[in-house]
């Protein structure tokens, strides 16, 4: 078997296990690791556990709690800082799976997800804890975990809805290191083993323990965000925070089928839970919420040339972040209609991989140039300037991919994009007045100008214009126009019969 390879023997039942059974599966599990090591392993799924994962909001009677030893001292009613050791850790963590059924609960409030092994600093975390468990406290920066309330009984406290919001990375390289050393069974020499395990009885990692209380979520944004202040991570993944975003996540999921991603590597996160669990619901289909939102700024805003090189504006905070979010009419079909208008352009493969030279650095002014095109045709059917509004472009869009017509007016888009690029071609990107005077590409598809009308790139306009009206001689425009006519949301919810992983696209 290769190296990353797993046999997992999986029960599906009704209800939770009883002790004898859970006993009866810890001799199955200790049988298995023995024949077959650390690729063996077991696992049990039963529809309360998938009730209890689906469930939005748990009763106030059904709250979790799980115990912890750690050396902690108090800093006032809310908070206890200390110290807990690896093995302790690993403790709580599996009384917590055994309680909730599923880890990765654990960091539902966390901005980000389980990031894999592969990652750089996930490695420097598992090669210290192989090598140095002993230091482990010493290389550490620790982790943050809030509670709704906590009780303390000596070294031991139980603690009310604990979640990790700083330390997801360790805590789950640290599940995994010692889910491998310490039920394994039978695997490698015992000496070495034994050895291992006196070094990690001496490591430690430093804990924050916050108590929020049962309503205290600006408390508990406020800990994440701070505890999360290191460079590694983008003013962008606190959008995770943002209650409308969690909002339109459950929405997306529930209306779409489609995962949003809102916090860092939970796609990845949710794969991976999916593959152990095909009896779930399952999700073919993504996007992440911080890419949705550039392509919104890119197309209706007009804004390609911010949208392509910078992130802080859409970050929560940003200018143009509080420009679309405090649109009260902007929600979850604007986001989805975004969404709908990348899938689309995904066929035409932009970006480090991009097949054809033009196409690698101008997916966002594609998308900017398909709403000009749009925009024209709303006009010509609505007849009324003021009703080329973004509700009526986001409406535009659904009604035409339900009509298997947008495609027409994406391929008048990418026509616009190859002749802009082509050096040689009358009225290029080459030709522009402004671009003579850096011949730096880059910096001009960046351009916080760039499409912004023919006092800027007046040739890019010139294009825009010959593709509007050679789409007018389009067999299929009159119904383009008789879609934009009717107008409203698409009659039926889409559908997901196909695999679509829309791909990271460099920023």
């Amino acid at each position: 078997m290769a190296h990353n390879d797993k046999l997992i023997l999986l029960f599906a039942i009704e209800d939770s296990l009883t002790p004898d059974q859970e006993r009866a599966l810890d001799d199955i599990k200790a049988m298995g690791k023995q024949r077959l090591g650390s690729y063996f392993d077991t696992g049990v799924v039963s529809i309360e556990t998938i009730y209890n994962r689906i469930l939005e909001e748990i009763d106030d009677t059904d709250r979790i709690k799980i115990s912890i030893k750690a050396h902690m001292i108090p800093s006032g009613n809310e908070l206890m800082i200390g110290t807990i050791r690896l093995i302790d850790l690993f403790e709580f963590l599996r009384k917590y799976k055994e309680t909730t059924g599923d880890i990765d609960l654990l960091y539902e409030k966390n901005i980000r997800k389980f990031l894999g092994s592969k990652k750089k600093v996930n490695k420097g975390i598992e090669r210290t804890l192989m090598e140095y468990a002993e230091r482990f406290g010493l290389y550490n920066n620790g982790i943050t975990v809030v509670v709704e309330d906590f009780e303390s009984t000596d070294d031991v406290f139980i603690l009310t809805e604990p979640y990790v919001v700083n330390g997801c990375q360790t805590t789950r390289t640290i599940w995994g290191v010692m889910i491998k050393k310490l039920e394994a069974g039978g695997t490698g020499n015992n000496q070495e083993l034994e050895t291992w395990k006196e070094k990690a009885n001496q490591g430690i990692v430093i804990i924050k323990i916050v108590k929020v209380g049962a309503d205290g979520k600006a408390l508990l944004d406020d800990t994440t965000r701070y505890t999360n202040s290191q460079n590694a991570i983008g003013e962008k993944d606190f959008i995770a925070l943002e209650s409308d975003f969690q909002k339109w996540s459950k929405q997306m999921a529930s209306e779409y089928n489609v995962f949003l991603e809102i916090q860092k590597g939970a796609w990845e996160s949710k794969k991976a839970y999916q593959k152990q669990n095909p009896q779930t619901p399952q999700f073919y289909e993504y996007a992440n919420a911080f890419d949705l939102l550039k392509i919104y700024a890119a197309g209706w805003l007009c804004e390609p040339g911010i949208a392509f090189g910078k992130n802080p504006p859409f970050a929560p905070g940003g200018a143009i972040f509080k420009r679309i979010t405090d649109d009260p009419n902007f929600g979850l079909e604007d986001l989805y209609a975004a969404y709908v208008l990348a899938k689309v352009g995904k066929d035409y493969n932009f970006g480090r991989g991009a097949t054809i030279a033009t196409r690698g650095q101008t997916r966002f002014l594609f998308f900017t140039v398909a709403i000009e095109i749009l925009k024209d045709i709303l006009l010509t059917a609505l007849g009324d300037p003021d009703k080329v509004n973004y509700k009526n472009i986001t409406k535009s869009i659904l009604s035409l991919d339900e009509k298997n017509l947008l495609k027409e007016i994406t391929d008048s888009a990418i026509s616009v994009i190859d002749d802009y690029l082509t050096q040689g071609n009358e009225d290029s990107l080459f030709t522009e007045p402004i671009y003579s005077k850096t011949n730096d590409l880059n910096a001009f598809l960046k351009w916080d100008k760039l499409a912004k009308g023919d006092q800027f790139t007046p040739k890019l306009k010139m294009q825009v214009v010959f593709a509007k009206k050679l789409l007018r001689k389009n067999e299929l425009f009159s119904n383009i126009l008789q879609t934009l006519k009717e107008g409203g949301p698409p009659t039926r919810l889409p559908q997901t019969l196909s695999t679509i992983d829309l791909a990271d696209f460099p920023d």
